[in-house]
């Protein structure tokens, strides 16, 4: 799993980190500007940070899959850019962005090290407003609130924020199904018979334009994962992995409605369906395991509940984490059996 630490993130801690000791070696810690030009050059100073630390602010929007992170980040980037022209009306707007930024990313991502960097970050900031607009503005706003930033930066690197989004919703496509893999389902080794291959012909085309194939996953680190991995074989399965992705793909509703149908007028027809709807989900499951070997890069193959001694009991917190139900419609029933009945879970190893 990559983290976000790319050069903005890196180069906006050192921004602040200098901006700080400019401060004080400059202006030393008296208590406010002394004269005009002194005063024009701390504005100066401080807006060009601003100006910078937005670019930051921009570049962290951009990589965050959370709708409300992206608006938050872009108004206080906005904010930070207007900051000469509003030099007095600002600061307090600028602290209050922040601040939302800070707990937004805290919400999101319930890191105990990001959570801990927003408290002090809010901290810091707080004692900014305490001395926005009176003597103590240079020796405690311009540090506190830098100070501020540098920390919360410094938390979402040690927080392993992802570059890639941490959830994605899938929509699958399906354009044929591989009628050999239906045939391993049905037990039929040789050539085709003639009857199975004309059944073939008729429920293909009907599965394919009933099915609503979609797939929704997210990552965590190993530590984070909200799911009990209990049971040998998926440990095995997991060795030398620093993070797992839970993924599920479903066929859709429609499908099991089309099973209902051919069970009531053609039992042969039905079970040559279910042949070619347990191919199909296969085929889905590959696609979305390619997409997802495409963007976490090094990762294990998928591996689900109910195979070795990793139980089907775990079916109810994987589905939940993922918010299956509300994204794809996707959920188990008391006994752990997926509900559309043509449906996958499965965990897959991101490794270090």
């Amino acid at each position: 799993m990559k983290k976000i630490t790319p050069v903005s993130l890196i180069l906006g801690i050192i921004l602040h980190a200098v901006f700080i000791l400019l401060c004080f070696l400059i202006y030393g810690f008296s208590a406010a500007p002394t004269g005009y030009e002194e005063a024009i050059g701390i504005i100066l100073l401080m807006g060009l940070c601003l100006f910078l630390n937005a670019f930051v602010l921009i570049a962290l929007a951009l990589r965050t899959p959370n709708f409300y992170i992206r608006i938050g980040t872009i108004v206080c980037a906005v904010v930070n850019f207007g900051f000469l022209a509003f030099v007095f009306i600002f600061p307090i707007i600028i602290l209050l962005s922040a601040v939302y930024i800070f707990w937004s990313y805290a919400m999101v991502y319930e890191r105990k090290s990001i959570t801990a960097g927003a408290i002090i970050s809010t901290l810091c900031s707080c004692l900014s407003v305490l001395a926005l607009y009176n003597s103590l503005f240079i020796p405690v706003f311009i540090p506190a609130f830098f100070i501020s930033f540098l920390i919360f930066y410094i938390s979402l690197a040690i927080g392993k924020i992802h570059t890639v989004p941490d959830k994605e919703e899938v929509v699958l496509k399906l354009e044929k199904i591989d009628r050999k893999t239906a045939l391993e389902f049905l037990g039929v080794k040789r050539e085709t018979p003639e009857n199975i291959t004309a059944l073939f012909n008729k429920y293909e085309p009907l599965l394919l334009g009933k099915m609503s194939p979609r797939c929704v996953y997210k990552g965590y680190s190993l530590a984070d994962c909200p799911v009990p991995l209990d049971g040998d074989d998926i440990n095995e399965h997991l060795e030398n992995c620093g993070g797992v992705i839970l993924f599920a793909v479903t066929l859709g509703l429609a499908a099991d409605e089309l099973f209902r149908n051919a069970e009531a007028s053609n039992m042969s027809g039905a079970v040559v369906l279910d042949a070619l709807a347990s191919a199909a989900t296969e085929q889905l499951c590959d696609s979305a395991e390619t997409e997802i070997k495409r963007k976490y890069k090094n990762v294990t193959t998928r591996y689900s509940p109910g195979y070795g001694d990793f139980p089907l009991s775990i079916q109810e917190n994987l589905l939940s984490a993922l918010d299956a139900k509300k994204q794809i419609g996707l959920y188990a029933t008391s006994d752990g059996l997926l509900m559309p009945r043509k449906s996958v879970t499965a965990v897959i190893g991101i490794k270090n």
